[in-house]
């Protein structure tokens, strides 16, 4: 498979891939988990070759708010759990456009109560799990 050589960052890191395939026998990347694993921004970077993600874990790893830029470019992601990265309200501007979002977990991270209240606002479709709701 053609996206066999683009995982192969995320594999050699540990995480768990999901690949699904389609009605029309073509297979894609359902699902990236990177729990507890070194991923970084510069992993996060490469995520936009799998347009098709749509469930996507970082919690626990060391990303920071320039990942949320390559993030917002997952046109099909829904769930995405960013729990005990380095995040900040700064970072949270980049997912506002992210309308297609239907759960975002961003627990124990330097967002703030102002910051989550912000971003419920654009997103009111979406079920944001912090450690203010």
């Amino acid at each position: 498979m053609e996206f066999e050589q683009a995982l192969a960052p995320f594999r050699s890191l540990g995480a768990y891939v999901s690949i699904r395939s389609q009605p029309d026998g073509s297979r894609f990347v359902h699902g990236i988990q990177c729990f507890g694993t070194p991923a970084t921004d510069e992993h996060v970077a490469l995520l936009p070759q799998f347009p098709d993600l749509l469930a996507l874990g970082l919690q626990g790893t060391v990303i920071s708010n320039e990942s949320l830029v390559h993030i917002a470019k997952l046109q099909r992601l829904e769930t995405l759990d960013l729990d005990q990265t380095r995040i900040d309200d700064a970072g949270l501007f980049h997912l506002r456009q992210m309308s297609w979002l239907e759960y975002l977990h961003i627990r124990e991270t330097s967002v703030t109560f102002e910051g989550v209240r912000d971003l419920q606002a654009c997103l009111p479709k979406c079920e944001i799990c912090s450690d203010w709701t």
